[in-house]
């Protein structure tokens, strides 16, 4: 095979792998764009409904079934919103509860699943 025949070949796989690599980025590309649509719509809260001071004392039965897999909105439409917001950075919402228990919720958005949920006294 001469060189120039040689050449050809290597240009032609090269070409084939950087469409294949293309359509993969573009694939890839499209589903985190689909997530990110998916995320937006899902999330219909903001901080201004997320908190209220005025909130009242939640019974333990409101809290059943909520678990780190929810989203943080999802938590807020399942509770309504916390009593406060201690987080500097990140959002530490507590919700009170009539035990005497606060259940707290650590988050970098109200939009995506929490880090942490979790009862203290």
């Amino acid at each position: 095979m001469s060189v120039n025949a040689e050449a050809d070949k290597m240009k032609t796989s090269l070409a084939l792998i950087g469409v294949r690599h293309m359509r993969i980025a573009l694939i890839v590309a499209a589903f985190l764009i689909a997530g990110v649509v998916q995320a937006a719509t899902d999330c219909d809260v903001d901080l201004s409904s997320a908190v209220s001071p005025a909130a009242k004392a939640l019974p333990l039965e409101r809290f059943n079934g909520i678990t780190t897999d929810w989203t943080t909105a999802a938590i807020i439409r399942q509770l309504g919103p916390a009593s406060r917001d201690m987080g500097s950075g990140l959002y530490v919402l507590e919700w009170k509860m009539t035990d005497g228990r606060v259940f707290s919720v650590s988050t970098s958005s109200l939009c995506v699943k929490p880090f942490s949920a979790h009862f203290s006294k």
